[in-house]
């Protein structure tokens, strides 16, 4: 898991270089599990923050493509996006990218998700629908976002954990960027990925709870509570 952040670094008008994110991303490809890799996916993520064009959800994606790229993600290498789509979201979160140099390649080529199970690909489309639903603005960046999330729900553990994110409130963060009026309505503080299957329960995805409700659900006092 990665660290939690003591603070959010404060931009000094400098754009950082990218030789310094190319040497923290290596040494923490070539030390994952150990003390460096965690100092290593730090710097990932300030150099990434330093491209950040400042918009709510950027310091989320910036500690998400730092896991991805650092291999702390329990997600595909392209978060779920066709390359040309995941080249577009960097570019939606990170606008400061260095225009001449490549995005980092993929650590493996699968990772350890659910995806390409049976019937996931449907199971993804309705997550995307129910976030699209919500949206507070149209177009293909909130389609993209939309979509990573919802790839986000295909990891074993928690969403938040899987997605590589600092804490519990950035993957809240990302889901208020993408889908606000959705995330309005986990009034109780639901687990995200336990709320957002309720909500596909409630719709008309096909989704069908065996529980006649909520209260009488005997893992009911699993979906909310800490995540650790």
């Amino acid at each position: 898991m990665p660290p939690a952040p003591r603070s959010i670094p404060r931009s000094s008008g400098r754009r950082p270089s990218y030789r310094r994110f190319a040497h923290a991303l290596m040494t923490g490809r070539a030390a994952v599990g150990t003390a460096a890799a965690d100092r290593a996916w730090a710097e990932t993520r300030a150099c990434l923050l330093g491209w950040a064009g400042g918009r709510p959800g950027d310091v989320a994606a910036a500690s998400l493509l730092a896991s991805l790229w650092t291999g702390r993600s329990a997600l595909p290498p392209r978060l779920g996006l066709r390359a040309w789509g995941f080249r577009a979201f960097v570019r939606d979160h990170l606008p400061g990218w260095p225009a001449a140099q490549p995005l980092p390649p993929p650590l493996r080529d699968g990772a350890p998700c659910r995806l390409g199970e049976f019937g996931t690909m449907q199971e993804v489309g309705d997550l995307e629908a129910l976030l699209r639903s919500g949206r507070a603005a149209y177009g293909p960046a909130s389609r993209r976002l939309a979509t990573v999330l919802a790839v986000g729900c295909m990891g074993y553990g928690h969403m938040w954990k899987d997605m590589g994110f600092a804490s519990r409130a950035e993957l809240r963060a990302l889901l208020t960027a993408a889908s606000p009026r959705v995330v309005a309505r986990n009034v109780h503080d639901m687990r995200w990925k336990k709320f957002l299957y309720r909500e596909l329960c409630k719709s008309e995805a096909g989704y069908v709870c065996r529980a006649p409700s909520c209260d009488r659900c005997v893992g009911y006092a699993e979906c909310f509570g800490p995540e650790e």
